[in-house]
């Protein structure tokens, strides 16, 4: 084996156990067509081996309960405690339930999870909340949702009947749904009634107007007229036969027919207890008596079956003027104290037929007399008396 032979085996050995980076080439400092690489074999990463997935289910319940008012404050609904309807449950998994009528739920739920409330409005917890309640950790299969009022007319205390849904509503929605769930012929019946109701409402404030409006007018009429009256009276009743000039006139009027006073007669009786009252003799002889109370003579029989009985104030106006402005001539005739009949009073003329004959205290025994009152006495004063 020569020299160049030995050269070359060993730069082979040498190129063979030289290790080179990857993709790299180096040049021998011998002129030798000798290029050298070296490259890494890639290597696929080990593949794991699947595991079998473990699922842990969470075991549920059916939780049942009552949502009420709690008033003795135990956290139990008992049977005398008002049940309150749709109050919004919901647990801890998502699981939604509603109250009924009765105030009942039933949910199915995660167990040993908690429930969460929506306290309707109108209520509140026992502890002051007014927006959820929230009941955790539950084992038992009843849980009671107990509330307490937050408005004092949401339910009556004591009641066993339940809260209705109606109540929690607003009102103008309970109207819709009172309408849109009742027969539309009942919706229209309900309509016109309340329209005929609020049109005879109205027209009753439309004529208590006009009742008040025409009743002032004819009190400013009433007090005008007198003013005027009473002026032209006092220069009549200053005459000798004045008085008789308007007893004629308000008898006639009230008679309509034409009539005479009896001037030498005179005024026969005028008494101002019980009530106003004064007599004056017709030529044709009978007697008219003015009196403010008709009734009251009819009960001690002054006046008597065929006697004829006239409202004068019914009549006419200036008639009542007239007879109230006589009656006080009649009591200024006599020096008899002022006396003022009610304004509300009528005058009334009481006609006795000719030959009749009213009751006197002479006609009575002493005994019946002094039985009668004071007031009926002063009435059946004998005529030309004080009264």
């Amino acid at each position: 084996m020569n020299a160049s032979t030995l050269l070359t085996l060993s730069l082979t050995l040498i190129a063979v156990t030289w290790t080179l980076p990857v993709g790299q080439a180096v040049s021998l400092p011998y002129s030798l067509p000798l290029p050298v690489a070296a490259t890494r074999t890639p290597q696929n990463p080990p593949t794991a081996t699947p595991q079998p997935q473990t699922t842990v289910t969470t075991p549920r319940i059916a939780v049942h309960g009552i949502a009420c008012v709690d008033l003795d404050r135990d956290g139990l609904c008992s049977t005398n405690e008002a049940r309150i309807p749709e109050v919004i449950v919901r647990g801890s998994d998502g699981a939604v339930a509603i109250t009924d009528n009765a105030g009942r739920y039933t949910i199915q739920t995660a167990a040993a999870w908690g429930l969460e409330v929506t306290i309707p409005v109108g209520f509140k917890s026992l502890n002051g909340n007014l927006r959820q309640l929230r009941i955790q950790m539950f084992t038992t299969d009843q849980v009671d949702i107990a509330l307490a009022v937050d408005t004092p007319a949401a339910v009556t205390k004591g009641t066993q009947q339940p809260v209705t849904a109606d109540f929690l509503k607003d009102p103008a929605r309970v109207m819709i749904d009172l309408i849109n769930n009742s027969n539309p012929l009942y919706v229209v019946l309900g309509g016109l009634g309340i329209i005929l109701t609020l049109s005879f409402l109205l027209l009753a404030v439309i004529v208590s107007g006009f009742r008040r409006a025409y009743q002032r007018s004819i009190s400013q009429q009433s007090r005008a007229l007198r003013d005027e009256r009473e002026k032209e009276l006092a220069q009549q009743l200053q005459s000798a036969h004045g008085w008789q000039q308007v007893a004629e006139q308000i008898v006639a009027d009230a008679l309509r027919e034409a009539v005479s006073v009896d001037g030498d007669a005179g005024i026969l009786d005028v008494a101002a207890e019980p009530s106003p009252k004064f007599t004056i003799l017709l030529r044709d002889k009978r007697e008219v008596v003015f009196t403010t109370a008709p009734r009251l003579m009819k009960k001690v029989k002054l006046i008597r079956r065929g006697d004829r009985v006239v409202d004068v104030t019914a009549r006419s106006l200036s008639n009542h003027i007239d007879a109230g402005i006589l009656w006080y001539y009649m009591l200024a005739t006599r020096n008899l104290a002022r006396v003022t009949p009610p304004s509300s009073a009528h005058w009334y003329v009481v006609v006795r037929q000719v030959g009749a004959k009213a009751v006197s205290t002479r006609s009575l025994p002493d005994g019946k007399m002094k039985a009668l009152p004071v007031t009926i006495r002063r009435l059946l004063a004998p005529p030309g008396g004080r009264g």
